[in-house]
């Protein structure tokens, strides 16, 4: 993967929550599925580590348009941290 415009910092059950979200509409599917590991394949990774995933910048606007379109339903399924961090993302979104 060429340098991707915009990264987050997941665990993998943060990854898997947001595939939850994604599944249910509370964050955009394309996005979800553009998400590519950045920092190499995972191997044994500790339980609880963050990796780094990142996707092109037109992967990342849909988070901007649902959170324009429902501001209270977006993070509903979200824990609070990963919540953070996906605004802290949408923040970064030209």
């Amino acid at each position: 993967m060429k340098k991707p415009a915009y990264t987050l910092k997941l665990t993998d059950e943060e990854i898997q929550a947001l595939a939850f979200c994604a599944d249910r509409g509370y964050f955009p599917v394309e996005t979800y599925d553009a998400l590519a590991l950045v920092d190499g394949e995972p191997e044994k990774v500790p339980a609880g580590a963050e990796r780094l995933w990142g996707m092109a910048e037109h992967e990342a606007w849909p988070i901007s348009d649902l959170i324009e379109e429902d501001p209270n339903a977006f993070g509903a399924c979200m824990s609070p941290e990963l919540l953070g961090k996906v605004i802290d993302l949408w923040e970064e979104i030209v």
